[in-house]
């Protein structure tokens, strides 16, 4: 309740045109104020984890809370390109246990402005394009497919190629003085033709290492 004075001042002002201020009605009970058991219950409706993971930034509570559920909400699209290439092993570890991610859906990046063209990849050729051996090892553990692999039998002498043959990548004769690791790392569509792009990562004797990239059509 306002006081007799300054409900005077109030119409003074309304009188000399003043803006006056505006009715703020009651406060309302902040998000941070609702019990956690009440909170578990509204993050059990988020179904994306980017959404969830800007939940739990906002404080230490919030984190502590819904940490733990972000790990359980399954995997989509590019999220399965981040968690490679931030090199995320312990997240990668979390999400197989739960069940949530599935190594071996494309990753599918949007398609090029005014083109008919989407490019798809898989986790583990991009393990493999970073040579992140400990990613590889991991995604070849959990069942990621090698049938789309290729290697020169002089690759056999690296770690990475010793990996991949255990777990069944092609060995083919070397055709190159250098080792080279081949993947069709890079899908091409567009309607009436299915155009494929292999990249082959290549190891110098110095210890660098390169990639080549060919495109062929079937």
């Amino acid at each position: 309740m306002q006081s007799a004075h300054n409900q005077t001042t109030l119409k003074a002002d309304a009188r000399q045109g003043r803006i006056l201020p505006p009715q703020l009605g009651p406060p309302r009970p902040a998000l941070a104020a609702l019990p956690t058991e009440l909170l578990l219950e509204i993050g059990s409706y988020i179904t994306l984890s980017a959404h969830l993971y800007r939940l739990l930034r906002v404080n230490r509570r919030f984190y502590a809370i819904f940490h733990d559920i972000i790990y359980k909400i399954p995997v989509q699209g590019l999220q399965r390109h981040r968690l490679i290439t931030t090199r995320n092993l312990g997240a990668v570890r979390r999400l197989l246990a739960n069940g949530v991610l599935d190594i071996e859906a494309d990753i599918e990046y949007p398609p090029f402005e005014e083109s008919w063209y989407m490019f798809t990849s898989k986790m583990l050729f991009e393990a493999i394009c970073l040579h992140d051996l400990s990613m590889v090892k991991l995604l070849l553990e959990a069942g990621a497919s090698t049938s789309e692999c290729q290697m020169d039998a002089s690759t056999e002498t690296l770690e990475m190629g010793k990996l991949l043959a255990r777990h069944g990548a092609h060995v083919r004769a070397a055709a190159s003085a250098r080792p080279i690791i081949l993947c069709v790392l890079v899908r091409e569509f567009q309607p009436g033709q299915h155009t494929w792009c292999a990249k082959a990562l290549f190891w110098e004797p110095s210890g660098e290492t390169g990639v080549l990239t060919s495109f062929g059509f079937r």
